[in-house]
């Protein structure tokens, strides 16, 4: 039976001094495809712009908008309506499939690039000491493998928040021991490409609530001390720091990997939860890694430090019947839209000198 979701995810950019020519592309609609539809999408900002879209290469969608005026701070709030359903036909496991993955490579010229290295995905010493010491070796089936491979990742890493951030690279995960599913989906993507297998990193969002069976309930993605205390609740999650703690029930993006399987294409493979992804999976953007998919990125003009809030939540929609239009405003949005009253900003003390690098999101396990 499918699922429906209701997710909203609000990024607040805050600065110590007026900044403007802010240039922003963001990564939060929901794909279309493999048993996933996005029934309903609108994008916010805050101060309102003119928000466009395009696809990327790899089919992701791409929302971008610039605010050109003086301003202190920016929110960014996707909110979208998301139908999952099982894949029809299971992955079959065939013994000795390696020798076909190079006829995959003419059907599909994506995968080749995906046994690439990459800026997070790429070899190293430590990688190859890790691999040797956790024996990630080749097992006698593709879909053996990166199921072997995905589980020693996560009996070889431990969840560990606050340890790393969105820049942290594999060595930095290996050396400590852990990190958050972000650097979870770069070491096994790192080990799968090593064993000549097409991997890619997945952006997107995690149910973690029991399901409810009848509406109106709905669990939200939440902090709480008790897992179970989600079940037949609806929480909305307060702004907190992109810094700030977390744990394995903390309201955030999610981040994962997907294989390629001949004569089937690709699956998904959670690290962090140790396990195939379901239906509680919900996919935004797929990539070589995490810099082909933040959810935000951008650069702004001015002489200012940035501070990042992020909140997430994520609702399931117990039947159909629970789904409501996210209007007003228009969902996918574009074109004019009037322009607000200028609030009251204080001059900038120094000229707008340069271009700074908006922060970025690290994705953790949810």
């Amino acid at each position: 039976m499918p699922k429906h979701y209701r997710i909203e995810h609000t990024t607040r950019f805050v600065y110590d001094s007026p900044v403007r020519e802010s240039v922003m592309e963001v990564r939060m609609k929901p794909r279309d495809e493999w048993g996933q539809q996005c029934l309903a999408f609108d994008l916010r900002t805050t101060p309102r712009a003119n928000v466009h879209a395009y696809r990327d290469p790899l089919g992701n969608a791409v929302h971008y908008f610039d605010i050109p005026r003086t301003h202190l701070s920016q929110t960014v709030t996707a909110v979208a309506q998301v139908r999952v359903d099982a894949l029809d036909v299971e992955p079959v496991d065939i013994p000795g499939d390696f020798d076909r993955l190079p006829a995959c490579y003419a059907e599909d010229p994506g995968c080749w690039e995906m046994t690439l290295p990459s800026n997070f995905a790429r070899p190293t010493s430590r990688l190859e000491a890790f691999a040797d010491r956790i024996g990630a070796e080749r097992a006698e089936s593709t879909l053996n493998t990166a199921d072997r491979l995905c589980r020693l990742v996560h009996e070889h890493l431990t969840y560990a928040p606050d340890t790393t951030d969105a820049e942290s690279t594999i060595d930095q995960a290996i050396d400590q021991g852990g990190g958050v599913c972000q650097d979870f989906a770069h070491v096994l993507i790192a080990l799968l490409r090593r064993v000549g297998m097409p991997a890619r990193y997945v952006s997107g969002y995690l149910f973690r609530g029991t399901f409810a069976d009848t509406p109106p309930q709905s669990q939200s993605l939440w902090q709480a001390d008790d897992p179970q205390r989600l079940a037949g609740q609806t929480q909305q999650q307060s702004m907190q720091q992109a810094e700030s703690a977390d744990d394995p029930t903390r309201g955030a993006t999610h981040a994962w990997v997907e294989a390629y399987i001949p004569d089937h294409g690709w699956i998904g493979l959670d690290p962090t939860q140790a396990q195939r992804v379901a239906k509680t999976h919900i996919r935004t953007a797929v990539g070589r890694d995490y810099t082909d998919v933040p959810p935000t990125r951008g650069v702004y003009r001015g002489n200012s430090q940035g501070q990042m809030e992020v909140a997430v939540t994520v609702a399931e929609l117990a039947t159909p019947d629970t789904l409501k239009p996210i209007a007003p405003p228009p969902l996918e949005r574009t074109g004019w839209t009037p322009p607000e009253p200028l609030p009251d900003v204080p001059d900038e003390p120094k000229p707008f000198e340069y271009y700074a690098q908006q922060m970025q999101q690290q994705q953790r396990q949810s």
